[in-house]
């Protein structure tokens, strides 16, 4: 199984590109559902690359959508296996892409949606060389509790999270924090008031700020 499919917002002509964000979107989405992040924080980021990966499998609770793993046997346990059997499939796409543009590991940063954070944590904390960050949208840190241990790199990671998600709980989140900041990692959280399992205006700007620290 490889990641086969992606999309991508490229710097302007003659701008090189100095830095990349990787899209990954949630479960029952594709390839393009992140693209709009794209837009709106492109303009301050000028010489970053966005590339917003299409999930391996067709979504098999829909008929429609994509997913990284199956959530038939939705588990903290599941979560984890789900998230590790992508893992180096993950990394080696995040990988050929640096190699595209001839950047390193810490020229990246993850932002993941949902699904799409789980496994940008999950791979993002496990790459032989710290990268450039990790920002996670309404998701969770699968494994949280043994984090500490499996740890190979410290990432700045940003989490944020509707109050209100009906989706996967905030509560998720703020463990994951929890956790990260327990094991070393410098972690911003924000739980946003009166959003359910998406992001808004609040998380936009939030993101905007971390990915201009990260690449400063």
């Amino acid at each position: 199984m490889a990641i086969e499919k992606f999309y991508e917002v490229l710097p302007t002509e003659g701008q090189v590109v100095e830095h990349l964000v990787i899209l990954s979107h949630g479960y029952g989405a594709d390839g393009k559902d992140l693209l709009a992040l794209a837009e709106q924080w492109g303009p301050s980021l000028p010489t970053t690359a966005f590339i917003s990966v299409e999930a391996p499998e067709a979504c098999d609770q829909m008929p429609f959508g994509r997913q990284w793993y199956s959530l038939r046997h939705w588990s903290l346990e599941a979560m984890y296996e789900g998230a590790d059997s992508v893992r180096e499939m993950f990394q080696s796409f995040v990988k050929e892409q640096i190699g595209r543009f001839n950047l390193s590991l810490s020229d990246v940063v993850l932002v993941g949606f949902s699904q799409g954070t789980m496994v940008s944590l999950h791979a993002g904390l496990r790459f032989d060389e710290k990268i450039g960050g990790i920002l996670g949208f309404s998701g969770l840190l699968p494994g949280a509790q043994k984090i500490a241990d499996e740890l190979v790199s410290k990432p700045d990671v940003c989490l944020v999270h509707g109050q209100d998600d009906e989706v996967v709980s905030a509560q998720f989140s703020a463990e994951a924090a929890h956790y990260l900041t327990e094991a070393g990692v410098e972690v911003a959280f924000t739980i946003v008031p009166n959003l359910g399992h998406g992001i808004d205006s609040t998380g936009l700007m939030i993101g905007k700020t971390f990915l201009e620290k990260c690449f400063q």
